[in-house]
């Protein structure tokens, strides 16, 4: 961040603001723009597995439009342990078959 300042005898002057360098723009941000579409909706269907094995539907990621009390939720739902058994979505991922 560069800033150019000049004063005036008064004590008055101007003040120029210039961003000197440009984070994202060109090919970087273009794979960065690439990678982040290609890596959401296997970020969805991962933490909708994760919820259907606490038996909670996957329209519950919602939860992370909520600003810090829905992302504190949804780490909350992601760190506890699942339910024992079958559930509406399925067996239970942890039972050993047998």
């Amino acid at each position: 961040y560069h800033i150019k300042s000049q004063f005036n005898d008064d004590g008055t002057g101007q003040f120029e603001a210039h961003w000197d360098i440009h984070p994202g723009w060109g090919w970087a941000g273009w794979v960065k723009t690439l990678m982040t579409i290609g890596l959401v909706f296997p970020f969805i269907a991962v933490t909708s597995r994760r919820l259907h094995d606490s038996n909670k539907s996957g329209w519950v990621q919602l939860l992370y439009l909520i600003p810090i009390l829905g992302w504190l939720l949804m780490i909350l739902f992601m760190v506890t342990e699942g339910n024992e058994g079958r559930n509406q979505y399925g067996d239970d991922p942890l039972k050993a078959e047998e």
